[in-house]
């Protein structure tokens, strides 16, 4: 078992929740955002943002995962 890779799986997942975190937040802004709010998008746009940098950490884990225990 590779305990560099683990290691970096742990910082990867740490990432995932910041990133989800940062998600949550914008999708409650949006959600809550006056109709005429010209933010209300650039706050769902930056929901699918960190929703894809999420998917990508995710990827980035599992590869890390699966150095660790290859």
């Amino acid at each position: 078992m590779n305990e560099e890779k683990l290691a970096e799986a742990r910082r990867l997942v740490v990432q995932v929740t910041h990133e989800l975190e940062a998600a949550l937040e914008a999708a409650r802004a949006a959600a809550v955002a006056p109709r005429e709010d010209r933010e209300a998008w650039a706050r769902v746009q930056q929901l699918y943002t960190r929703f894809a940098a999420a998917e990508q950490l995710l990827r980035d884990i599992q590869r890390a995962v699966d150095a660790a225990y290859a």
